[in-house]
Parts: structure tokens; C-alpha cells; sequence
């Protein structure tokens, strides 16, 4: 017999005696003449075997050393099949046999001499894969965790790698421009993702000193934007720059520059857009010093006391209307003095006219600036005062004109003698140039706005022909009160009309049309109209009524658009 092994097995102590089920694994062809009981139990050298519960379309066949699966055998119970045991792999477990869509990903030329048939899809072994998406899509990641579903990083939204395919040079090029090349050192837009939540730097080309860090994913969300820009913060004047200062913007505005209350800061200091609140000073009078925000004045704030909002030596009413002051009631307004308010002052305060013992009523103090009268002389309501109907208010003696369309069979008993002028009662009325007109109004309408017969609109416009909008100024010798703005085909006329609602409502106020600009059509004019009395921020309001009082700006509406 051969000798094999560390010796011929001795007194039938051969492998196939002492391992009898181990033996049942030795491969019956590829071991030559050899037999499990011609080694020794404990052989160093290695045979061939193979595992007969093989579940795979071939049989597992390993080399092994008897001595080896001996031990195994021994601490186990078992000789571990290296296949069954996935200690080793074929077409039919490893990732190149059960999984083909993952192995395809397979890095051939990082991975060297291995291959997806060398590995479990559950192998923690850290592998390179390679992704056709992109050319530059390679990185490292356990077989396991492809296993598991974890994809290309360059692919995945959002994307975990950088790439040529998902950097902010591929995927936002109008991002780029603005990209500040030295500031951000040896980074470029091919190194960062657009939604980046890290801050670079970037320049505006508006300024030479307009320079900020910010991220990715703000500049783009601006540029996305119809409105932001890019967001520049010195364009949008919340940071200092030579390009947005308030002295250089508005020279003449810094002149009101308070130079004593405001500190060390000044014009210089400050960008026209910021909203700090600073001390101002007027040149038309020694105590007009105010304060209020920047970014106010320069949408056209003035002087509160030129205005008549506060109270000053140049502009309170004993000054300006010292006839108006003389009607000052002396006992129901307290401590309060007509030297107390400016002319404008919204305050409802108390009046007494020397033309009655009983004329006495409360009344706002601009009410009575702008021409207002006392109630009972005029014949008006008065604030807590119903007025009678009498020869000096009754519709028939002041517009005998409009009188005449009465409706002679649709009021009942009522007739124009039983009415104020003034008066919102709602009553029928006939055309007197057309007896097939009748239309139902308030006598408020007709005598206080002027409206006249709808069916022959002698004022109105046509929205598909050409008309103006007008801008107006209510004034008198104090200012101007309101800019009223609107509509017509003829401004002139239109402000003839007010003057004379204004002169009806006892207020003696001056109307000029101060300028116009043409529309093709009426319904352009109306468009741009309902964007103006939409802007809260330059509206006007009163308790004043008068034809047009629902039209009034703080401020003239068209200089207002044109520099905003």
C-alpha cells in the first residue's frame, strides 16, 4: 500500500475508519486509486471532497486537508460545506449568479482579479461600482448595502456624491456668473451641488462693491424668481454700498439730515432703503424736527408740520386761520386751544358760531380748514343733529334743475319739497330729454355726485376707445389737501365738476389738473386706475363727501409709479 500524508494509517486507524461520515464526502474521481482509507485521520495534505446535499445546478466540490475537516468534525459535528456555508461562491449564490442588474454596476478595473461571482450579495466587503450616467459616477460601497437598494450617490435625490452630471455648473449655469472666483479660492461650481446649504461668495455686476456670501440654494431660489433678482442684498439696499448710500442717492434729502440728534451716524452711513427711524430737519421752520424712517422719506414723506400733520408755530390754527379760531368753542373742548392742533388735524373738537345761540356742534378741525361751515347755517346734518327740511335745504329750492325728473307716479305722495338735497333716500326719477329713462337713485347721487340719466352717460367712458387718466390737486392757500386721481375724456370738465360738488359741500378748495397721460383704451386706463386705489401705502381717506372723495392719494399717484 502507498504511503500518504504523515503515514500510512496504522492498525486500521485509517481516515475512512475514524471519520466514517467524513469519508462519505470523499470525491470519488478526482483523488486517483486513493480511497479515505489509505490516509491518515490527520493528513496534511489535501484531497478532494464534495457535498452530496448540493442544492445547486452543479455539485460543491473543494479541496480540503483530511486533517482540517477533522477538527471541524470534531468541534462541530459537521465538515461545513464551504458552498452551503457561503464561505465560498458560485453562479449559483454569489451576486454575479443570483443578482445580474447589481453586478453589472461592478468597478472590473478597481476590483482587480475580483469578481461579482466571488462575493455574497451579503458581503460587508467594501467593492467600487461604476454607474452609466455618468462619466465620473464611481464610488465604494459594501455589496450588502447595493444589496439592500442603496444606488448610485451621484444618481440619488438629493445627490450624497459630486458630479459632472448634478453640480451647480451643469445643472444651474445661470447661477454661475455670479460666482466670485477669488474669494472662493480653489472651489468652483463644478465642486458644490445647487441646493447647497453651505455659504460662498458671490458679486453683482450693479457694483463694484456688491460682494456676499450666501448659498447656492438661495441664489438660485432668486434668480428663479420674477422679482428677487439674485438677491443681491446691496441691490435690495439691506447692505452698505457705494451704489445705494442715501447721500448719493438722495442729495437733496440728506440736506434734512439732522446733524445733532441722530449721533455719529450719518447719510453716508445708511442705505436709502433701511427702515431706522431718523431725526430730521426742515428748513421752513425753527421747530420742525421730526422723526421718522428712512426708507419713508425717500418714498416721499415730507415735512409733518409742512403738512400740517403736527403741530407748529408755522402751522397751527391760531397762526393760519385766526377767523376759523375765533369759532373755537371756549368751554366744551377742556384745555385743548386752537394753538394746540395744526390747520390738518383730524381732532373732532367743538365750534360755536356767533350767528346763533344754538349754533353750537362737533366738527374735525380739517373739516373746518378746508371751507366747512357751521351745520345749521348751511343747513346741513350736523354731527348728532337731524336737520328739517326748510326753504334753504330743500331739493326743490337748491337744484330745481334735477327737481324737474322727479318721477311724477313712482314716489307716491313724496315730491321734492319733502327732501334735503343732501338726502340718501333712494327715489325714481324720469329723464327729462328722454321720457323712456327712469331709473332709481339716491337724491345723494344726483345732487352731490352729479350723476345724471345711465341711459344717456354723458360722462362716462368708452373702455374700447382712447381716454386719459387725470391726476388732480385739491388745495388752498395752506396746500395741498389730497391728489385725486381717475378717469374721463376730458379732465378739465371732470374738475370743474368736483369744484362745484366741493363748493356744494361748503368747502372752499381749489381743483387744477396737474397732469394726464393717454390710454389706447378705457379698459387699459381702468387697469392701471384699480392698481393704484389697490396701493393702501399712497391712499387717501376722508370723512369728507364730495364727487371723487373715494379717489383721493396722499401723494401724486404717477410720480409714485414712475419711481417705484
Amino acid at each position: 500500500m502507498a504511503r500518504h500524508g504523515n503515514s500510512t494509517p496504522r492498525g486500521g486507524r485509517s481516515f475512512g475508519s475514524v471519520y466514517p461520515d467524513i469519508a462519505e464526502l470523499w470525491h470519488p474521481e478526482k483523488n486517483g486509486n486513493l480511497t479515505p482509507f489509505d490516509v491518515a485521520p490527520k493528513s496534511n495534505k489535501k484531497f478532494w471532497f464534495f457535498c452530496p446535499e448540493s442544492n445547486c445546478k452543479h455539485p460543491h466540490e473543494w479541496e480540503a486537508l483530511p486533517a482540517n475537516l477533522a477538527q471541524t468534525f470534531e468541534k462541530r459535528g459537521s465538515t461545513g460545506c464551504p458552498y452551503c456555508s457561503h464561505r465560498r461562491f458560485c453562479s449559483c449564490n454569489s451576486l454575479g449568479g443570483l443578482y445580474k442588474d447589481i453586478a453589472e454596476l461592478w468597478d472590473p478595473e478597481k476590483n482587480g482579479d475580483l469578481t461579482p461571482f466571488d462575493v455574497s450579495p451579503q458581503s460587508n466587503r467594501r467593492i467600487w461600482w461604476k454607474c452609466p450616467d455618468g462619466p465620473d459616477h464611481e464610488w465604494q460601497a459594501t455589496v450588502a448595502s447595493r444589496y439592500a437598494g442603496v444606488g448610485c450617490p451621484c444618481c440619488s435625490k438629493p445627490p450624497k456624491q459630486i458630479s459632472v452630471t448634478n453640480c451647480m455648473k451643469t445643472m444651474r449655469p445661470d447661477v454661475v456668473p455670479y460666482w466670485h472666483e477669488e474669494l472662493n479660492g480653489e472651489v468652483t461650481p463644478r465642486d458644490i451641488f445647487p441646493g447647497s446649504s453651505t455659504k460662498y461668495w458671490w458679486k453683482c455686476p450693479e457694483g463694484p462693491d456688491h460682494v456676499w456670501e450666501a448659498t447656492p440654494e438661495a441664489i438660485g431660489s432668486a434668480l428663479s424668481s420674477r422679482f428677487q433678482g439674485i438677491g443681491c442684498p446691496f441691490c435690495k439696499g439691506r447692505k452698505l454700498s457705494v451704489t445705494n448710500r442715501l447721500d448719493v442717492l438722495f442729495p437733496e434729502l440728506s440736506k434734512e439730515w439732522h446733524p445733532e440728534l441722530n449721533g455719529d451716524m450719518v447719510p453716508s452711513d445708511i442705505t436709502s432703503a433701511n427702515d431706522h427711524r431718523a431725526w430730521w430737519i426742515c428748513p421752513e421752520g425753527p421747530d420742525h424736527e421730526w422723526q421718522a424712517a428712512i426708507h419713508s422719506r425717500t418714498r416721499g414723506t415730507g415735512c409733518p408740520f409742512c403738512s400740517g400733520h403736527q403741530v407748529s408755530v408755522t402751522n397751527r390754527l391760531s397762526v393760519l386761520l385766526p377767523e376759523l379760531a375765533s369759532q373755537w368753542h371756549p368751554t366744551k373742548n377742556g384745555e385743548d386751544r386752537p394753538e394746540d392742533f395744526p390747520s390738518k388735524a383730524k381732532k373732532r373738537v367743538w365750534w360755536k358760531c356767533p350767528k346763533g345761540a344754538d349754533h353750537e356742534w362737533e366738527a374735525p378741525i380739517y373739516s373746518r380748514a378746508v371751507g366747512r361751515g357751521c351745520p345749521f347755517c348751511a343747513n346741513r346734518k350736523g354731527s348728532g343733529n337731524t336737520t328739517a327740511v326748510s326753504v334753504t335745504n330743500r331739493l326743490s329750492n337748491i337744484f330745481p334743475e334735477i327737481a324737474k325728473q322727479w318721477h311724477p307716479t313712482k314716489n307716491g305722495d313724496s315730491s321734492p319739497d319733502d327732501f334735503v338735497f343732501g338726502s340718501h333716500k333712494k327715489v325714481w326719477w324720469l329723464c327729462s330729454n328722454d321720457s323712456s329713462h327712469e331709473w332709481k337713485t339716491k337724491i345723494y347721487h344726483r345732487t352731490m355726485r352729479n350723476s345724471g340719466c345711465p341711459s344717456c352717460a354723458k360722462y362716462g367712458i368708452d373702455i374700447s376707445k382712447p381716454t386719459q387718466f387725470y391726476v388732480m390737486r385739491i388745495e388752498n392757500q395752506i396746500g395741498i389737501w389730497w391728489w385725486k386721481a381717475g378717469i374721463s375724456v376730458n379732465p378739465e370738465r371732470r374738475a370743474r365738476q368736483i369744484q362745484s360738488s366741493l363748493e356744494s359741500s361748503g368747502m372752499l378748495l381749489d381743483v387744477v389738473v396737474h397732469e394726464s397721460i393717454d390710454f389706447e383704451t378705457g379698459s387699459e386706463a381702468l387697469e392701471f386706475e384699480k392698481l393704484l386705489l389697490d396701493n393702501d401705502e399712497i391712499r387717501a381717506t376722508t370723512s369728507e363727501v364730495f364727487s371723487g372723495c373715494t379717489e383721493l392719494f396722499s401723494v401724486n399717484p404717477l410720480r409714485y409709479t414712475a419711481t417705484h
